[in-house]
């Protein structure tokens, strides 16, 4: 309960400090592990911040070790805000023409999500 109560604070807290201007990208939420639907519950934890969610998929692979947020239009600051909600902090540039010109963050959830939070 009481973990629960400090992740619930943690998350409000991240609300307030999080404007619509900030969220005003469209995400691309990918399954990097082998735990089904992790990519579509991970995706309505944004869609409660209000991000755009354009697709949500499997990765590649199921053997992903470490969750990345990847800025697929050179704006690595929204790229970080959007890894915040999550505590992701393996996030990087990769712009790739021949992704979706509508996606501009893709996250690919790795084993170390916990359905909430990256550890």
């Amino acid at each position: 309960m009481k973990l629960t109560i400090i992740q619930l604070v943690d998350l409000l807290a991240k609300t307030e400090a999080i404007s619509q201007e900030d969220i005003n990208f469209t995400l691309e939420v990918l399954n990097g592990t082998d735990i089904p639907k992790r990519a579509s519950n991970t995706a309505n934890i944004f869609r409660r911040f209000g991000y755009n969610i354009h697709s949500i998929d499997n990765a590649d692979n199921d053997e992903y070790e470490k969750t990345i947020v990847i800025d697929r239009k050179g704006n690595i600051e929204a790229a970080q805000r959007t890894a915040d909600i999550i505590k992701c902090n393996n996030v990087i540039t990769q712009i790739d023409q021949n992704i979706d010109e509508a996606i501009d963050i893709t996250i690919i959830l790795g084993k170390d999500f916990d359905g909430q939070y990256c550890k």
